[in-house]
């Protein structure tokens, strides 16, 4: 099993997010609350959410 380059959490606002889908390279990051795993974010459904965010 390999640990994962970048590890996102549920405290973190979307510019760290955005840096750690930089450095890691990847279109999915883990999703870690409490040291729990909450699941897998995607770059593309945050860009996605993001974008209708600003629509209204």
């Amino acid at each position: 099993m390999h640990h994962p380059r970048e590890i996102l959490f549920s405290t973190e606002n979307m510019q760290s997010a955005m840096k750690r889908f930089g450095r890691s390279g990847n279109w999915n990051l883990l999703l870690m609350k409490n040291n729990h795993y909450l699941g897998l974010v995607s770059k593309p459904k945050i860009f996605y959410v993001f974008g209708k965010k600003l629509q209204k």
